[in-house]
């Protein structure tokens, strides 16, 4: 049997960990947004989670889970903001690479990326990306995100518009 000697009960736990990390004065007024979906349950524990559907593959895709995940609640303004961005794991660094440059292109004034797990080769690359990178492990070797994890199910379209409605009310 493989050492574990890191492990996640769930994503749930990694972002009230995650919280922990983050520099006090960085929480307050910055604007929570998670990768889909995996990400949502790791960044509504972080804060007021919202979404951004940033890595678009498919703009009919895209409308129908963001309609589905947002309801009648407007997008956020993202420029001049304060970001953390939010996912449950970066294995290459890919998706969370697109999601930094859509955010630039928006016009943010800064992006804290807060991620549980990371491999090494995310974790330079994110920081050169990012203006900051919170992360609870960097496992040596890296073999997937998920390994993290005791419970690593998948997280629904439907678990993300609940998880984001209950955002919604404590804002309110």
């Amino acid at each position: 049997m493989r050492h574990r000697p890191f492990l996640l009960k769930s994503r749930k736990e990694a972002g009230q960990l995650l919280a922990t990390r983050l520099p006090a004065t960085t929480l307050p007024q910055a604007l929570v947004l998670a990768l889909p979906r995996g990400g949502v349950p790791v960044g509504f524990e972080i804060s007021q989670a919202d979404v951004a559907d940033v890595v678009r593959r498919e703009t009919q895709e895209l409308q129908r889970r963001e309609q589905l995940y947002r309801g009648n609640r407007p997008s956020p303004a993202l420029s001049d903001r304060n970001v953390i961005l939010v996912d449950d794991g970066i294995a290459t660094g890919c998706k969370m690479d697109v999601a930094i440059a859509a955010l630039r292109a928006r016009q943010v004034h800064r992006i804290t990326v807060a991620v549980p797990v990371l491999s090494a080769s995310a974790c330079e690359k994110i920081s050169l990306l990012a203006d900051a990178l919170v992360y609870l492990h960097r496992p040596e070797p890296f073999y997937a995100v998920g390994l993290a994890y005791a419970a690593f199910g998948q997280t629904s379209d439907e678990d993300v518009a609940a998880l984001l409605a209950r955002a919604a009310e404590h804002a309110s």
